[in-house]
């Protein structure tokens, strides 16, 4: 597997970790803001 092939995998990998992260959080959660 070429370097390309790679980074687009692992990528993909944690593109899919940030979609179960968000997937635990409420709407009101994920645009929550600290600091206006």
């Amino acid at each position: 597997m070429g370097y390309v092939e790679e980074t687009i995998r692992t990528m993909n990998t944690e593109l899919n970790r940030i979609f179960t992260c968000l997937d635990m959080l409420s709407e009101d959660q994920v645009w929550y803001r600290f600091k206006d």
